[in-house]
Order: structure tokens, then sequence, then C-alpha cells
């Protein structure tokens, strides 16, 4: 694997694990 595509792998999980925590927060909203 290039490193290239190593650090865009990088930001892709990074970009996931975004979403994941502001779906994440919006649920704690709407819980209370």
């Amino acid at each position: 694997m290039t490193y290239e595509r190593r650090e865009r792998m990088k930001k892709n999980m990074q970009n996931t694990d975004i979403k994941k925590d502001s779906l994440y927060t919006a649920e704690s909203i709407k819980i209370s």
C-alpha cells in the first residue's frame, strides 16, 4: 500500500469517526 493511499484511508476513518460522534451527540440530545 502506498503512503498516499494510507493517508487517505486515515482521513476517511477520521471522517467516519466524526460522523459517528455527531450521530451519537444527536441521539443524546434527543434523549435528554
